[in-house]
């Protein structure tokens, strides 16, 4: 019955607890601050130490921690006398206390900082790539990008290098393509590190619905995950641009608005000083310093 009662933080008298949906107080305040329930477990904090508490009200895990963050899969990340280290929901010490900070384990593997470099660690709490690079990421589809010497690379699971440390910035891989940069110039590549899109373009952002707006001389396209230029580089640069969204994107030519689709087509004809993305079936649309709304036969 617990595990399935939502528990929601209230506070009386300057101290915290918590009261379920009917506003019974299933755990009285007393607590100094405390955080929602995640996997079965709140950090709550009493007498300047941070600890965690079950649905039940038992401190399951002792307050004697610095900072704590909240259980994710399984592990919380703690803080003891300046040092960070990983626990599991019985209170186990997983990874030790003698990292400067720690990331969150993605793909089994948790990024440690210690002396200024950075390195990994695994769920046994083993070091299994060495402290050694000025920077480095959460490893996402197997690879992980570091910085040495101000240069960024990837690695593989095993610590190898498999793309060279040859770029000013990245990001990590989704979907099999990341986004890179040389200089000011931005491109795509893929895991074997092969340039799908040269490093000449201005700005591309982040996909989004398969597509990411790629900007070349204060113009914009769409370009796809293969490093296609799938709608042309023809449109005035908006900033503000999301992208795609629910098949519709908004571009502008000549200070007037639009929305395409992902082929291309216009939806909407660039007659607007603004316009908003259809919802329920209507847009907003902006003429002359005014709002109105359009539907998709465009009346």
């Amino acid at each position: 019955e617990l595990s399935l009662t939502d528990m929601y933080r209230v506070r009386q008298n300057g101290r915290w607890g918590y009261m379920d949906t009917e506003g019974k107080i299933r755990i009285p305040c007393v607590y100094e601050w405390n955080e929602d329930f995640s996997e079965g477990l709140a950090a709550t904090g009493l007498n300047g130490k941070a600890g965690f508490l079950n649905k039940a009200g038992v401190p399951v895990i002792a307050f004697q921690y610095d900072e704590v963050e909240a259980f994710h899969n399984g592990y919380a990340i703690v803080k003891k006398e300046n040092k960070y280290g990983v626990i599991d929901k019985l209170g186990k010490e997983i990874v030790p206390f003698e990292y400067d900070d720690i990331s969150e384990f993605a793909e089994s593997k948790a990024v440690v900082a210690k002396d200024e470099k950075q390195g990994y660690v695994d769920q046994s709490g083993e070091l299994v790539i060495p402290c050694q690079y000025d920077k480095a990421g959460d490893f996402s589809e197997g690879l992980a990008y570091i910085e040495k010497e101000g240069k960024y690379g990837f690695i593989n699971a095993s610590g190898n290098i498999v793309i060279a440390c040859g770029f000013d910035w990245v990001e990590k891989f989704k979907n099999g393509v990341a986004r890179v940069k040389k200089g000011e110039k931005f491109g795509l590549i893929n895991v074997k590190g092969e340039q799908l899109m040269a490093c000449d373009q201005d700005n591309i952002g982040g996909f989004n619905e398969e597509l990411a707006l790629v900007v070349k001389n204060d113009r914009s396209g769409f370009v796809n995950a293969r490093g296609e230029i799938e709608i042309p580089i023809e449109y005035d640069y908006d900033a503000v641009s999301s992208g795609f969204k629910n098949g519709m994107a908004k571009v502008e030519k000549n200070r007037k608005h639009g929305l395409i689709d992902k082929t291309g087509k216009l939806l909407v004809p660039l007659d607007f000083e603004d316009v908003g993305y259809f919802s329920e079936g209507s847009a907003a649309v902006k003429r002359k310093g005014k709002w109105g709304y359009i539907d998709k036969k465009l009346k």
